[in-house]
């Protein structure tokens, strides 16, 4: 909690793996094909937020 949403994520496998939307972009692969949207990596993602 003390490093910031940003750097926990990148940090955390476990939480970034619980991230389905980054700043409006799918970032989990089976929602997207749920949905059929674009899938972006979170690490991705998180970087273009």
């Amino acid at each position: 909690a003390d490093q910031g949403t940003t750097a926990a994520l990148q940090a955390d496998a476990h939480l970034l793996n619980g991230l389905n939307v980054c700043g409006g972009q799918i970032t989990d692969r089976a929602v997207a094909e749920t949905f059929g949207l674009d899938f972006v990596d979170p690490l991705v993602a998180l970087e273009n937020r």
